[in-house]
């Protein structure tokens, strides 16, 4: 039974996953941003970025390709609730066009509790909460930061911060009659020890179920060299948490796209009808067909916040005639080497058009301006995304460019 199946009995393939909700307000040290979260993705696996109305028409066209299907859910590629307005307009499209079809999202909890009446709200009827630890100090080691408002915060402080709101947002849905279901990655030498203690938290909460998933490295990520959780640590870790909650058996290596459900050509075409749909629609073109990305200087991926000669790495965007998706990450020159460090981060982003910072000096700025590449100053904590669709000339729904 997957995570997006009811406790009961359903298709094994039975639900899809609607890329909408980009962004996520935690960073996991198991986690690579280059892909899905890991929470509730096949590690390695990066979705297409719809938005609401593109997501429709996608689980149209699949409905039409596959039957079975009767789950229909936000799982990122994100945090579903990062982006509470992108998931809760998904999810009510597809209740007024698909109402017998079972609504759910899946949140790491840190939105939880302010989130919960509009959940219900718009239809939704479980949740799935991703609960590594209950105990701060083990959290601490799951997760790098967690964001709260404009500012990151890093070991027990995020991890404590991020517990509370998980407590308060599952009571919360528990309260409106939600079905809560937490999902559990279990890490080898950090966590699966503490497997009882999370199950029992959760059963206090009267959470509904509880489905425990083997912890697989990301190479890319800051737990990337541990080893995966074993057959035996996984049998320790179910013998712990039963005498509390039911346990969900679950696959973590399927995939919840057209892809996984569907193969990839027909899923290709799919997109292909999608991408064309937009393209029909769209009211921007890209800012350059010899350039056509836009490249963001952050540390956090969240929010542009990295002086130009600070940074280490550059997230590289790209528009497909209106989905615009995290194309890649490129490391930046080291400092040093005046300006021909400016030369080769040049030569480095010669398909970029753009290059948004939160401050850059009069020399970075003419040099690569000399190359073409214009740099974009933006407000410091300036959110990503906004200012990514900004440079590509996106419209928001007033029909005013993205600020």
């Amino acid at each position: 039974m997957h995570s997006t199946a009811p406790m009961d009995s359903e298709l094994a393939c039975g639900r899809l996953h609607l890329p909408v909700a980009a962004r996520c307000n935690i960073q996991c040290k198991y986690c690579d941003r280059n892909y899905d979260c890991a929470n509730q993705s096949r590690p390695g696996v990066a979705s297409q970025l719809l938005t609401p109305s593109q997501a429709l028409a996608y689980l149209d066209a699949v409905l039409a390709a596959k039957d079975g299907i009767t789950a229909v859910g936000v799982a990122g590629p994100g945090d579903a609730l990062a982006e509470a307005d992108k998931t809760l307009e998904t999810l009510r499209l597809v209740a007024r066009a698909h109402p017998h079809l079972t609504r759910f999202i899946s949140t790491n909890g840190l939105a939880l509790a302010e989130h919960a009446q509009a959940i219900r709200e718009a239809g939704i009827s479980r949740v799935y909460v991703a609960v590594n630890a209950v105990d701060p100090a083990i959290a601490a080691q799951v997760y790098y930061f967690v964001r709260a408002g404009k500012r990151n915060l890093f070991g027990q402080e995020g991890a404590t911060l991020l517990v509370d709101a998980q407590r308060r947002g599952i009571a919360a849905c528990k309260a409106l009659g939600l079905e809560v279901i937490a999902v559990c990655t279990v890490i080898p030498d950090i966590n699966d020890a503490h497997v009882a203690h999370i199950a029992a938290w959760l059963a206090a909460l009267e959470v509904d179920g509880l489905e425990l998933n083997a912890f697989h490295p990301a190479q890319a990520s800051p737990l990337g060299t541990r080893p995966p959780a074993t057959k035996a640590i996984m049998l320790a870790a179910r013998e712990a948490a039963k005498a509390h909650l039911p346990l969900m058996e679950c696959c973590t290596h399927c995939r919840a796209d057209a892809k996984g459900l569907l193969g990839e050509e027909q899923a290709e075409a799919i997109l292909n009808k999608i991408r064309a749909m937009a393209a029909a629609d769209s009211p921007w073109a890209m800012p350059d067909p010899q350039r056509p990305l836009v490249a963001v200087a952050t540390s956090n991926g969240e929010t542009v916040d990295t002086h130009l000669g600070h940074a280490r790495q550059l997230l590289i965007y790209q528009n497909d005639h209106g989905l615009v998706t995290l194309k890649e990450h490129r490391q930046a020159p080291p400092k040093g080497g005046g300006e021909e460090r400016w030369k080769a981060l040049a030569h480095l982003l010669n398909d970029c058009k753009i290059l948004i910072v939160a401050s850059a000096g009069d020399t970075p700025q003419r040099v690569l301006g000399e190359h073409g590449l214009s740099v974009r100053v933006v407000p410091e904590d300036t959110d990503v995304a906004a200012a990514v669709l900004a440079s590509f000339g996106i419209k928001n729904k007033k029909g005013k460019p993205s600020k």
